[in-house]
This record gives structure tokens, sequence and C-alpha cells, in this order.
């Protein structure tokens, strides 16, 4: 959930360059792109931006999936629960990415720190 009020502040690594002389098969690069991107149920909005790469989004008050999954609560699930819960959970995670997709974005910081 979201805190009201409370922005967090993304710092993103320096874009690279792309490799080699192909261009980058339609995948875009920078702010612009994050600021226009239309909302989507499973990514964080952007607020704004200030500078190439620091953005603003909601601050979320929950703990990563990863840790939410080693709770007592989750841990007590029977096993077709925790399937359940696991299937529902990378649905979700794959339709962001696939929304991100469609607009010609490509996550590449994808990893259980950011779920």
């Amino acid at each position: 959930s979201t805190s009201a009020g409370r922005l967090a502040i993304r710092i993103l690594p320096n874009p690279k360059p792309p490799r080699g002389d192909a261009p980058s098969k339609g995948k875009k690069r920078g702010l612009p792109v994050w600021e226009a991107l239309p909302p989507h149920g499973h990514i964080l909005p952007v607020f704004f931006s200030a500078g190439p790469n620091i953005l603003f989004t909601p601050y979320l008050d929950s703990a990563p999936l990863s840790l939410w999954l080693s709770t007592p609560t989750v841990s007590s699930l029977s096993d077709d629960q925790l399937l359940f819960l696991l299937e529902s959970s990378a649905l979700q995670i794959a339709r962001g990415l696939q929304h991100l997709h469609q607009h010609g974005i490509g996550h590449l910081g994808m990893c259980v720190e950011n779920c």
C-alpha cells in the first residue's frame, strides 16, 4: 500500500549507450518515456523527475515480495495455497512487464527486491 503524501526517490544508474551499430530495437531510454507511460495497476506511477536519473514515485510501505513470502502467515499456507499465491504474483509481475514492453520500455533491473 502507499502512504498518503509520502514520496520515494528512485535514483537510476547512468544509462549505458547501446552496444554495436544496430539500433536498440525500439526500446526507449529516458524520463520522457516514463512520464508519458499510460497508467497500469502493476506499475508505480512517476509523479515527476529531477534530472535524467532521479524519479519521484509513491512511497510503498509494504515489504518486498521476497520478505513477505517468509512471513508466518504465508509459511502456514498449504502447498496448493502457496502455489496459487506464487502463480498469482508471477502473473501480476508479468502483466506489468508486458505493459512496459508494449510501450517500448525494457526493465533492466528486474529482481526480487523490485517486486
